[in-house]
């Protein structure tokens, strides 16, 4: 393995947890019930995921705008200065740095916002290729994203491991034929999922033993 993908919201930044508390605020000031079941449905995954689900539960449909706005002051008004990182995150990105893998970020999220995260980190890092959700046709779980991100820096598929902390993002890993590592924030693991994860961390900093280890 020599080129390492990371996820963005949930696995590299504590974004995700924002993201549902600007649901579950707004849902509740319009007094419409919003599930963990339809929040996790849509964890992950792009704009037909995000359709779909909408479609399982129509009545949050309404709300979606001012939930998206919500979750965007939320979300950047934290970040600079590290503050959203997720524990390991700069020392897996020393790591990698020192044993000179090449670094890429695979996102549902648009890559304008993706920008914006990855400047907030602290410290000042290079990666290698980064792809948003707006620059491929299929969002995951179709494998357009990490192919796209393995494709900009030469690295064959075999050769890349996928860093993910969702369903739809793991689905999306396995079908392009790459390695992956599951590591949890706040998806629980069910069936479907159970059967697609690979290799299985607690956090960032457990993916720097893993590496260790090959």
């Amino acid at each position: 393995m020599r080129t390492v993908i990371f996820d963005l919201d949930g696995l590299m930044f504590d974004t995700e947890r924002l993201a549902m508390q600007a649901w579950r605020e707004v849902g509740a000031k319009h007094h419409i019930s919003v599930s963990d079941e339809f929040l996790y449905m849509i964890t992950g995954g792009g704009p037909q995921q995000f359709q779909y689900a909408l479609t399982q539960y129509p009545e949050i449909r309404k709300i979606s705008p001012e939930v998206s706005n919500v979750r965007s002051q939320l979300i950047l008004a934290q970040a600079h200065d590290g503050i959203l990182n997720k524990p390991g995150l700069c020392a897996l990105l020393d790591y990698l740095d020192e044993h000179n893998y090449q670094k890429a970020v695979a996102s549902s999220s648009d890559r304008a916002y993706v920008d914006t995260l990855l400047a907030s980190i602290g410290k000042p890092y290079t990666f290698d290729a980064v792809v948003g959700g707006d620059q491929v046709k299929h969002a995951k779980p179709a494998p357009d994203i990490f192919l796209k991100a393995a494709e900009s820096v030469h690295c064959h598929p075999r050769e890349c491991l996928v860093l993910e902390d969702s369903k739809m993002g793991t689905i999306a890993a396995m079908k392009a034929g790459m390695n992956r590592i599951f590591i949890e924030d706040l998806v629980p693991i069910d069936e479907e999922l159970k059967q697609v994860i690979q290799h299985r961390c607690a956090s960032l900093f457990d993916v720097i033993d893993f590496l260790n280890a090959q």
